[in-house]
C-alpha cells in the first residue's frame, strides 16, 4: 500500500512535494542510514504516512557512517516502504506547516514573508489549496522549471 500522489512531506522541520513514486528510486547513503522518525507524508486522500528507504548498496555500519556523514554519501537505488498511519485533517496539516514556517531559516521564506505565507495556508479549504500555495510561495523556481 502507498499513499494517493502528490504527497506533501514533513521532516526535520523541513517541507517538500513529492509528485509521485517515480521520484523516490534514488536517495544519498545517509537518507537510508537516518531513517525516517518524524517523517511524515500527508496525501490529497486525507491519510497520514510514514516511510522508510532501504537499499541493498547500504549496510548500518560505523564507516558508512562516518564517509556519509563525511564525504563519501554517494546516491543509491532505494525502494520506500509505507506504512499508514491514519487519516489526518486539514487542521493537523496546516498546523505541522506552520510550525515548519516558525522554525524556518529562510528557506520556506526566501520569496513571501513568514507571516504572509502563514495566512496563506490558513486560508486554504483544501490539500489542494495548500498544494497550489506551496508551489506558488515555496517552490516557484521548482515548479516553473518543470512546466518549461
Amino acid at each position: 500500500m502507498k499513499p494517493h500522489f502528490p504527497v506533501i512531506t514533513i521532516y526535520n522541520k523541513g517541507i517538500d512535494i513529492i509528485p509521485s513514486d517515480a521520484n523516490l528510486t534514488k536517495a544519498t547513503a545517509l537518507a537510508v542510514l537516518n531513517g525516517s522518525e518524524n517523517t511524515y507524508a500527508f496525501d490529497g486522500n486525507g491519510q497520514k504516512w510514514t516511510y522508510e528507504f532501504t537499499s541493498d548498496k547500504v549496510s548500518d555500519k560505523f564507516l558508512t557512517r562516518l564517509l556519509a556523514n563525511t564525504f563519501y554519501n554517494p546516491i543509491v537505488d532505494i525502494k520506500t516502504n509505507w506504512t499508514l498511519m491514519g487519516r489526518y485533517s486539514l487542521e493537523e496539516l496546516k498546523k505541522e506547516i506552520s510550525d515548519c514556517i516558525d522554525d524556518d531559516d529562510d528557506i520556506l521564506t526566501q520569496f513571501i514573508e513568514s507571516d504572509d505565507l502563514k495566512k496563506e495556508i490558513s486560508e486554504s479549504e483544501s490539500f489542494e489549496c495548500i498544494m497550489q500555495k506551496l508551489k506558488k510561495y515555496v517552490f516557484q523556481e521548482l515548479w516553473n522549471n518543470e512546466t518549461q
